[in-house]
């Protein structure tokens, strides 16, 4: 028997990419093939289900979960017609070849931190299709297991999301944070201390309001993950520790002092000189 060198093969016209933590059924695969031909799209991301087992798991990852869909799109990712909302899930992605290809694949953006968010955009801005599903029975993610993990993880999040972190970019997200999920709750607490001498003062009742539809917002989103919805009672608390999260985030950024992650550190200013050239 003679030897031979092997060679990878690359011939397949379609391509997954998958995290190794990820729990799969034994017919995700085919079914998100199946629903990738029947629509014509060019990339296929699932968003799975979510395994919370923590206290600060289910209290911290719904609301983030609720606020990528606010503020990344939610229905209009997968809106042909909405290229600037896009969304891509590294958790999973099945791609055509062809359009994998002709974006550039990974390494187009090498220099990322969220390389799945930044893919999801460059499909989209190419003019190839992109599908987002929920996939709950076939695809299961433990992101975070404990209240560091998620901290650093979203830290990094943040910084990527505000496109590699332009300052006013970071900040601007900040004040739309402040603005829309915890103002009403101060709005609300201001018109409780004032109840007992106008009880239905302007500040309640609008702070009222808006701090409801907030609640019901992740009461759904934690019933449909299988959260108690009592956790959706402390969204005030989760939603100043994201934007304590995106404060680090917006320093760090500033001040170039990267992001640890499973061992690299991401976001420092680079001192050496890269490679040219194309692997």
């Amino acid at each position: 028997m003679t030897s031979r060198q092997w060679e990878p093969r690359n011939e397949g016209d379609l391509l997954l990419f998958t995290d190794g933590d990820s729990v799969h059924s034994r017919d995700s695969l085919t079914k998100t093939a199946n629903f990738l031909q029947d629509t014509k799209a060019n990339l296929v991301t699932l968003a799975p289900a979510a395994i919370l087992r923590t206290f600060w798991e289910k209290l911290l990852q719904p609301p983030i979960f609720w606020l990528i869909m606010m503020f990344v799109g939610g229905k209009w990712v997968n809106d042909d017609k909405k290229p600037r909302w896009a969304l891509g899930n590294g958790q999973y992605m099945l791609f055509r070849r062809e359009a994998y290809d002709k974006v550039g694949g990974h390494y187009a953006v090498r220099d990322r931190i969220s390389e799945d968010y930044s893919l999801g955009r460059l499909i989209k801005a190419h003019g190839f299709k992109l599908r987002m599903v929920t996939a709950s029975e076939s695809l299961g993610v433990r992101m975070y297991s404990s209240f560091p993990e998620i901290w650093r993880g979203w830290r990094k999040n943040f910084y990527s999301v505000s496109g590699n972190h332009p300052l006013a970019r970071a900040t601007y997200r900040l004040a739309l944070l402040f603005t829309f999920l915890v103002l009403p709750f101060v709005v609300l607490g201001y018109g409780i201390y004032l109840a007992p001498a106008i009880p239905l003062n302007i500040f309640l009742l609008t702070g009222a309001f808006m701090a409801v539809f907030l609640w019901l917002g992740v009461i759904i989103l934690d019933r449909s993950i299988q959260v108690s919805p009592l956790y959706a009672l402390l969204l005030p608390v989760a939603i100043s520790l994201y934007i304590g999260i995106g404060i680090d985030s917006t320093v760090r950024g500033a001040l170039g002092l990267g992001f640890s992650w499973k061992g690299r550190v991401y976001g420092k200013p680079i001192t050496g000189q890269l490679e040219t050239g194309v692997p």
